[in-house]
């Protein structure tokens, strides 16, 4: 059981740092775009602004995340939700348990 929660918060941290580095990445991107168009043009800022929003591109259309086979996306939001299911489950099923004790033979 703990291992299985250990890997579950694991799964969830790399998730959750995945849409990090996207969001840090995307304002790279836009912040070196702005400095560029704001420098002198040459042939190699051309290319350089022509890399970064190829880049961009990628990043909007593909929108790199840890999922469960595109269901669901999995990062500490969807942990909480399944801690608080089990959590619930768990109550009930005391509950069941302390309203039909076991008989003795």
């Amino acid at each position: 059981m703990v291992n299985s929660m250990a890997l579950a918060v694991l799964l969830a941290s790399s998730g959750e740092n995945v849409e990090k580095e996207n969001k840090k990445t995307v304002r790279r991107c836009c912040h070196n775009l702005n400095k560029l168009a704001a420098s002198l043009e040459t042939e190699n800022h051309a290319r350089m602004i022509a890399q970064i929003n190829i880049l961009l591109d990628l990043i909007v259309l593909r929108k790199p995340l840890v999922s469960a086979s595109g269901f669901f996306d999995i990062n500490f939001r969807v942990l909480g939700f399944i801690l608080s299911t089990v959590t619930t489950y768990s109550i009930v099923i005391i509950q069941f348990l302390l309203n039909h004790p076991v008989e003795s033979n």
